[in-house]
């Protein structure tokens, strides 16, 4: 039977049932003793061999039943899990990752000497805790038909996964027809029991010479006997057919698996896969239609208005549903980080764990892909030269594991993702005198830099602090590259740190793809836009107190200081100030000469080398006029 149009399938769930498993033994590695993960990793090993040997994939069968016996060894508690036996876990879902790789871009998987490796320190550790031998039954008449083929077949060499070998064989003979019946049954043979010839009663089409030719195709089998059996004078179907067949029967009977329903493991609902690149085509399509609408306003009698009114309706449902489409839980990032944390951990010699808070919120695919190297990036810094080593920390009154934290919030029409870390912290003083010494910046602007943009500095192309010596080696390489992903998503990034005490960037992003609901200001005479997500509140007249810089305007208990955004921008202001916009962090209350209209549009990045000005998100092009600059409030007054 051709299996070829089920190789997608086949990968798909394979590669879903990976990413599930390496983050639950991650998991089980920190909660050793956990009984539901110990059985979800057993079960996942299981599903895995039983596609790859519906597919006729022998190493991913081969190598996943040899993970499963290992799980099944911790599930009845001959082996331990941390140490060696995780290690071995991981590198054997490494593995078995790499040949549902191959298999998708066509290749078949090939056994090699990673793989044989992976074998022999799987095979000593079942060696070193085999359960006591089981007493073999007496073997038992197989059941067969009339017609049916009785064989009989041994390995060629000894094997230590003859039970697998033998699952495979009688896999493979499904090509010739229905394997009625196996000794041992095919329950035995996937759970390796295998100690003598192999018996198969096989109802095929086929005559035994063909039979006998396919089996001596394989090397590793030596055929011991094919003996066909009596044919019957007339078929079932013959002998009983009376012209028409009784729709109970019909109803009632078994009918064969269908290949993709092995292959397929059983869900609580049903999925449709789509490509992303026409996801992407099938939302510029609706905004393209949704600009017409707009032009057509302009165009048609008053008599059509109630039509254009229920098109514009209809499109924007239509948007609505396409970027539900287009979302994915942040968890499609955060999940491999969980081992990317802790391999890198063991390898410098740390400890370290990580933690996820809102791993479900959904965001829009284009914000997904565009911030994940940065967010790997991110968290690689934080272990491999934020993180100390387990005694640095105790002496310094910390815990020996460091923790790395992401946490994914919602606020409107944007998405904060924090990463932080409790390690030493960036020493901005080091960072300064590094950018001097590299020639990067004069020592004055480079400390101006310092107290005001510390990520100005942390992004200086080139910046590294990579030495032989010291914690903070390599923090600033690729920082560059990091702002450059964010800006161009039309978010921006942020710092702090304490020394001794750790460190935290903030990624704002806009949470949907484009459409970013601003607000219109007038600073200087120039009308620009914010972004609605970063204002708390707009006080209409604000009674400011103090003088000079100590100004402050009470609010709700607490005092706002005031900035003027004409001032801050360079500009002269062109009339007396009006209502103030409360950030929603820091603290400020800024003041403008006017507000406008609040409207949603969609958020174009600002083209090289503008997009490296601080304090602006982008700019939005009206369908007449000059484009309008999007500031980062935020950006421009953060501390």
């Amino acid at each position: 039977m051709d299996l070829s149009k089920y190789r997608h399938l086949y990968v798909t769930e394979t590669q879903e049932i990976l990413e599930n498993l390496a983050r639950t033994l991650v998991d089980l590695e920190g909660a050793p003793s956990d009984r539901e993960r110990v059985n979800t990793a057993f079960r996942l090993f299981h599903s895995i061999k039983g596609m790859s040997g519906t597919m006729g994939f022998s190493p991913v069968f081969d190598l996943a039943h040899q993970l499963e016996e290992l799980m099944d060894r911790v599930r009845k508690g001959l082996i331990d899990v941390p140490g060696r036996t995780m290690d071995l876990l991981l590198s054997g879902v490494d593995r078995l990752g790499q040949w549902v790789a191959d298999v998708e871009v066509g290749r078949e998987p090939m056994a090699d000497l990673a793989s044989r490796q992976i074998h022999g320190r799987i095979a000593l550790l079942l060696e070193g805790s085999r359960p006591p031998p089981a007493v073999e039954a007496p073997s038992e008449p197989l059941r067969r038909g009339d017609g049916d083929l009785m064989l009989e077949v041994e390995l060629a060499q000894p094997s230590t996964q003859a039970g697998v070998r033998g699952y495979l064989l009688r896999k493979r003979l499904e090509a010739l027809g229905t394997v009625v019946d196996s000794a041992p049954s095919a329950e035995q043979l996937r759970g390796g029991r295998l100690t003598g010839p192999l018996r198969l009663a096989l109802r095929t089409t086929h005559p035994a010479d063909v039979v006998r030719a396919f089996v001596e195709v394989l090397a590793e089998w030596r055929i011991v006997t094919v003996e066909a059996g009596d044919v019957a004078a007339s078929s079932m179907e013959e002998l009983f057919f009376t012209g028409e067949l009784d729709a109970s029967l019909a109803a009632d009977a078994t009918p064969r698996a269908d290949p993709a329903a092995i292959v397929r493991p059983g869900r609580s609902s049903r999925t449709l896969r789509v490509r992303a690149d026409w996801l992407d085509e099938l939302q510029d399509s609706v905004d393209t239609l949704r600009a017409l609408a707009v032009r057509l306003e302009s165009q048609v009698p008053a008599t059509s208005a109630d039509t254009l009114t229920e098109l514009r309706r209809v499109l924007v449902e239509v948007g609505r549903e396409v970027r539900a489409i287009r979302r994915v839980p942040l968890a499609v990032i955060t999940d491999p980080l969980l081992r990317v944390v802790r391999d890198m951990a063991r390898q410098a010699g740390k400890r370290a764990v990580l933690r996820v808070e809102g791993a479900d919120q959904p965001l829009d695919r284009t914000v997904i892909e565009g911030v994940d190297a940065a967010l790997s990036h991110l968290v690689r810094n934080a272990v491999e030269h934020g993180l100390e080593a387990p005694d640095v920390r105790r002496a310094a009154g910390k815990a020996g594991t460091g923790l790395v934290a992401i946490r994914c919030r919602r606020l409107r029409d944007e998405v904060v993702l924090d990463l932080a870390d409790d390690g030493a912290g960036i020493d901005p003083q080091r960072l300064v005198q590094r950018a001097v010494d590299q020639g990067l910046l004069p020592e004055a602007e480079a400390r101006q830099l310092a107290r005001a943009d510390l990520v100005r500095l942390l992004a200086l192309p080139g910046l590294t602090t990579r030495e032989e010596v010291g914690a903070l080696a390599g923090r600033g390489i690729g920082m560059d590259a990091i702002q450059s992903a964010v800006v161009a998503l039309g978010g921006t990034l942020q710092v702090r740190t304490r020394p001794g005490e750790g460190t935290l960037f903030r990624l704002r992003l806009p949470a949907v793809r484009g459409l970013v609901q601003l607000v219109e200001v007038v600073a200087g005479g120039q009308t620009m836009l914010v972004a609605e997500a970063q204002v708390r509140e707009v006080i209409a007249a604000p009674v400011i107190q103090g003088e000079g810089a100590e100004r402050y305007v009470e609010h709700r208990g607490h005092r706002w200081a005031v900035a003027r955004l004409a001032d801050h921008l360079g500009l002269t202001p062109a009339g007396p100030d009006g209502p103030a916009l409360l950030l929603r962090e820091p603290r400020r209350a800024i003041l403008v000469e006017a507000q406008g209209e609040s409207r949603r549009a969609p958020l174009q990045a600002l083209p090289p080398p503008i997009e490296r000005l601080d304090g602006f998100q982008g700019a939005v092009v009206p369908p007449s006029g000059a484009p309008v600059l999007v500031l980062d409030l935020i950006g421009l007054f953060g501390e």
